[in-house]
């Protein structure tokens, strides 16, 4: 079994959240974090790429069904949508954001040597971000549904019009007479 993937930054934010002295070994810090700590770690962990048994593993959670649960619970209480597909895009989001801030401060020094190919991939994350929130629709599609007498009514109307239409055509129509020009007197100039 492979290594668990614990963001190196797990202690500062353990003590941002207060999980207590950097110092002391994971175990005891993990025992000393109240549930809402223990879920902002988990968090943390999964919008580092942490996998959820390797978050049940590091935090104790007893199976990695309870880690997600304490991921999506915390982001949950966090302002999140409890739809999952809203849930699903904020944690997709954190871990964009997180990418773009690692490669932003190169992208955007010209004199690194490496600086297109880190604006390449800021591009390539923002556009990412931007299908992610739909950002590049080029228009919203709105489907409506008319009642019954809606459609009646413009059913009256289209009818009406082919009535009205028919008409005038008909109206159009003249009776004529043909007249040879043998048959029309000529113009005397005066």
């Amino acid at each position: 079994m492979s290594e668990p993937k614990v963001p190196r930054d797990l202690v500062a934010e353990a003590r941002r959240i207060g999980a207590g002295d950097p110092g002391a070994d994971l175990e005891r810090r993990v025992k000393d974090m109240d549930p809402p700590t223990r879920a902002a770690a988990a968090v943390v962990m999964a919008t580092e790429g942490a996998s959820y048994p390797d978050i049940a593993r590091v935090l104790g959670y007893p199976t990695a069904r309870h880690a997600k649960e304490a991921v999506w619970a915390a982001i949950s209480d966090a302002g999140a949508d409890h739809d999952n597909v809203e849930r699903m895009r904020s944690l997709q989001s954190q871990r964009l954001d997180r990418l773009l801030y690692s490669v932003m401060r190169r992208a955007t020094k010209p004199s690194d040597p490496d600086h297109l190919s880190y604006t390449r991939v800021a591009l390539a994350i923002m556009d990412r971000q931007a299908k992610l929130y739909g950002l590049d629709a080029a228009q919203q599609v709105v489907v409506y549904t008319p009642t019954q007498r809606e459609i009646a009514e413009y059913a009256e109307k289209v009818a009406e019009l082919h009535r009205a239409a028919r008409g005038a055509i008909e109206a159009d129509i003249i009776d004529v007479e043909v007249v040879e020009d043998a048959d029309v007197p000529a113009h005397r100039a005066s």
